[in-house]
């Protein structure tokens, strides 16, 4: 089924991969929510069950930088059908599997193909719209980031709850093969670029621009990822919120980042360096508030309401900031985004741990703030001394 691209309309291709990220989001942030299913289904630790995490976000961070260049030759239609029918397949058979390492081996395989639906839909939705309406286009795929953290966590846990870690891997399966199908139907062939090569991208490596660029969003990353990784436990620990209460605020979470992407679009294109410059402040002003009235369970609503649009707008900047220092070089710089955002998370959790382990729980929101200011001046360093990159 070959359609002609000129008779799709450009944001009906972007809702499909929207969707096709939400399913592939899903597959990798529900285990956040089945580790215990997972340990207990194969008998083994919870660390060990950390490996089906770990172990992705490990080829995803390294797998980045290389293989969306790699594959950015070939047809987009064919390669996101290929990408959808391993997810779909390694979900299925991952849920029959008993033997622990097979189990994790289904899971690894996986997520070498990731890079190269993520990454490249956001160069797609980029060659899809005029470039000024470039991060408009980005932020609906945004939006399926997060929905795969909002509905794609809270409903593999109740599959997991339910029949275990087979049928949590059976909903992941099921999500992939109706991205797939929709694929298959619908998305028009859009030919790849041949012109783009390993060597010609990487020549961007060592500019001024995109090394502090990266550095910047690393620490941006890691300082938001030094609080909202330990969020649940910091709202249990600080708030003795749980159980239902504590799912319904952290859905309020998830939902208000919808709307921050809608918003980031439109703020990128019309104010994109003061938007950059002033989410990790007005983060930090969000911090600030949690940190010093935290007997209120009104304000909390609030701030968790509040941080969850800045959450959508934080991870629009992340890809904006990343391409916005190499635009001549989309594949590549949507490669990096992935890969920066998953080391600062990994730096980020790392840190909180510490703090939480040597200082005690609260002292994670100082430890966020504290990071999140160093990267506004990265942000600012940049844009002073590149100003024709904003």
């Amino acid at each position: 089924m070959n359609m002609n691209l000129s008779k799709m309309n450009p944001t009906w291709i972007i809702w499909i991969m929207t969707f096709g990220t939400f399913g592939i989001l899903s597959t990798e942030l529900g285990f956040i929510g089945i580790l215990p299913q997972v340990a207990n289904f194969f008998s083994v630790s919870i660390d060990q069950a950390g490996l089906f995490l770990s172990c992705f976000s490990l080829i995803i961070a390294v797998g980045s930088l290389f293989i969306p260049i790699v594959v950015s030759k070939y047809n987009r239609r064919h390669l996101f059908i290929l990408v959808l029918g391993v997810m779909t397949l390694f979900s299925f058979i991952g849920g029959l599997m008993t033997n622990f390492y097979l189990a994790l081996l289904c899971r690894i395989i996986p997520a070498f193909f990731y890079p190269a639906y993520v990454s490249l839909t956001f160069t797609v939705a980029g060659e899809l719209v005029p470039s000024n309406e470039t991060p408009k286009a980005v932020s609906k795929l945004v939006i399926g980031v997060s929905a795969g953290s909002i509905f794609g966590v809270p409903l593999s846990t109740i599959f997991a709850n339910y029949g275990g870690y087979p049928w949590a891997m059976f909903f992941f399966g099921f999500l992939n093969f109706i991205s797939l199908i929709v694929t298959i139907l619908f998305f028009p062939s859009i030919e790849g670029n041949n012109d783009v090569s390993l060597k010609g991208q990487l020549r961007h490596v060592g500019s001024g621009v995109f090394i502090l660029s990266c550095i910047g969003v690393i620490i941006f990353a890691a300082g938001f990822n030094t609080y909202y990784s330990y969020a649940s436990a910091f709202l249990q620990g600080i708030y003795g919120i749980i159980g239902s209460n504590l799912s319904l605020i952290l859905f309020i979470y998830g939902i208000m980042s919808i709307p921050g992407s809608w918003l980031a679009g439109r703020l990128l294109i019309k104010y994109p360096l003061r938007t950059v410059v002033l989410c990790p402040l007005l983060i930090c002003v969000n911090l600030a508030i949690f940190y010093f009235v935290n007997d209120s369970w009104t304000l909390m609503y609030i701030f968790m309401a509040t941080f969850g649009v800045l959450e959508g707008i934080f991870n629009n900047i992340i890809q904006f900031w990343i391409f916005s220092s190499i635009p001549e070089a989309p594949e590549f710089a949507n490669g990096v985004f992935m890969s920066m955002l998953n080391i600062g998370i990994t730096i980020g959790t790392f840190i909180g741990g510490l703090i939480i382990v040597d200082v005690g729980m609260s002292a994670i929101i100082i430890g966020a703030i504290i990071i999140l200011i160093i990267s506004m001046i990265f942000f600012i360093i940049r844009s002073q001394l590149y100003p024709n990159h904003t």
